[in-house]
């Protein structure tokens, strides 16, 4: 036919197809290319959406066909294969391009050139500290090691506190300490007054003053401490993952 020739010759034709309201519904429906990102993104959700379905189902199933699968390992099972799958969704873990790596490292560089360098990461709170190693880097495993009693706690929650003075949600694991203790040891850093007086005395009106002051400006850090003893590597990574739902992306101390 003709390129100019109407698609309808009558509007008897036009009704076998709904009429001119579901042409308008068409015209309605139409995908435009400035909304391609967004329509792409929705298809993405909901592809994520149907496997995590998927994924739960498959749990339910399991949890009634084998009972005698313990349910700790039932959950430590499932939160491996649900960090999975947020991993595919957000990218992280995929093979980057080369180029891409060569990119990163000029952003780096140009940061330096800028005068906006200094820090890769974290910054640890301890300016000599951040000078030698440039912070905490995301993806690398830090190890404070020493002798008993050479204040690698104090150490470590200075560090925790300072990231988290910068706005950083930060997650500590205790694993032998209580979360009381924990917090009695930084007060006791950040105010000179020692544990021991905090614990058994003697304690004046004035270190008193000391203790409540520092807690007011303690009041909304992103700090979180969970200290149940004896736990699995697999299970302190639930608990990280976890928390980092509920508060955001964590740094792990």
């Amino acid at each position: 036919s003709r390129k100019d020739a109407p698609l309808f010759q009558n509007d008897e034709a036009l009704k076998t197809v709904g009429g001119a309201s579901y042409l308008a519904e068409l015209q309605g429906n139409f995908v435009s290319i400035i909304g391609a990102p967004d329509y792409a993104r929705s298809v993405r959700d909901y592809y994520f959406r149907r496997e995590l379905i998927l994924l739960l189902n498959e749990y339910v199933d399991l949890l009634h066909n084998q009972p005698g699968k313990g349910p700790l390992e039932q959950m430590e099972s499932l939160e491996a294969e649900l960090g999975g799958l947020v991993a595919g969704r957000t990218g992280v873990g995929e093979p980057q391009p080369f180029l891409a790596s060569i990119d990163a490292s000029l952003r780096q560089s140009e940061a330096v050139l800028n005068g906006d360098g200094g820090l890769l990461g974290l910054g640890t709170g301890f300016g000599r500290l951040d000078n030698i190693m440039g912070g905490f880097e995301p993806g690398q495993l830090y190890i404070i090691a020493g002798r008993p009693s050479m204040g690698k706690t104090a150490f470590g929650l200075s560090m925790a506190l300072a990231a988290a003075q910068e706005g950083n949600p930060v997650l500590v694991l205790s694993l032998e300490m209580s979360h009381q203790q924990l917090a009695t040891r930084a007060l006791a850093n950040a105010t000179g007054i020692p544990f021991s007086a905090q614990t058994r005395g003697p304690l004046d009106r004035l270190g008193w003053t000391q203790l409540t002051d520092t807690r007011a400006q303690w009041a909304n850090l992103p700090l979180f401490i969970d200290d149940e003893a004896g736990i699995t590597p697999q299970k302190a990574l639930m608990k990280a993952r976890a928390a980092r739902r509920k508060h955001g992306n964590l740094k792990h101390l």
